[in-house]
């Protein structure tokens, strides 16, 4: 048991090194760019950082929700390095998580944004009925409609780290006999 707890207490010291590591990044690297970049490095490198800035700035709320729900879904590099330092012992390469990360904050900028088009007309619709529409709930509840199905479906058809297995075995073997 007190190696699990260390392991644990290990592991949530990388978390926030990492974190600690990429707003640093992300801040140092403003100040060498331009403030003008700040926003968008913030979004780039860090989650909490990225979501906290744009919330913060003034843009209006039409576009910051969108873009807070993109960088969550993409939730920066310093999420991506975290969980590559997991992923890539099992095969799995930085840019197809990348890939699949940025198809994510995607899609979740859009069904935001159109979720919210949606609810401009939505007031006019709500004045003769004494329900009350709130709009992040049915923005979560549209994402989880549209996007959980497919993302079940597309885990239960990834290879399992057994099968992916003699993959990695053959490839470390580059002059092994193939029979």
């Amino acid at each position: 048991m007190a190696r699990g707890a260390g392991g644990a207490v290990q592991q949530v010291a990388a978390i926030a090194g990492y974190m600690a590591f990429f707003s640093v990044l992300a801040r140092q690297l403003s100040l060498l760019l331009g403030p003008r970049l700040e926003l968008a490095l913030l979004s780039i490198m860090e989650l909490a950082g990225g979501c906290q800035a744009l919330s913060q700035s003034a843009l209006p709320l039409r576009w910051q929700l969108p873009l807070i729900s993109a960088v969550a879904c993409f939730g920066g590099l310093s999420v991506a390095a975290q969980c590559m330092a997991h992923l890539r012992p099992l095969g799995l390469r930085t840019w197809t998580y990348l890939r699949g990360k940025l198809l994510q904050a995607g899609l979740a900028f859009g069904l935001c944004r159109l979720q919210l088009v949606w609810l401009e007309d939505a007031p006019a619709f709500l004045a003769h009925s004494h329900a009350r529409l709130d709009p992040l709930a049915v923005a979560a509840l549209l994402a989880a409609v549209l996007l959980i199905p497919p993302l079940l479906w597309l885990a239960a058809r990834m290879p399992t780290a057994k099968q992916m297995a003699p993959a990695r075995e053959s490839a470390d073997r580059p002059n092994a006999q193939k029979t």
